[in-house]
């Protein structure tokens, strides 16, 4: 998360949008409401977080 990220645990994501992780199985599965950008690649993922377009 960038350092002026206000999400503090796993509910704030809810209304935010995160970028692919390795929890990307998980969060699909169980939040399948919440908005979830995915990537091929973990620099794609971080490049799309530092440019603000992900929030966690």
């Amino acid at each position: 998360m960038p350092q002026a990220s206000d999400v503090k645990n796993l509910d704030d994501l809810a209304t935010r949008t995160t970028t692919g992780t390795t929890a990307d199985i998980w969060l699909t599965k169980n939040h399948p409401d919440w908005k979830l950008l995915k990537f091929e690649k973990t620099p794609e993922s971080l490049q799309a977080l530092a440019n603000g377009r992900g929030d966690a």
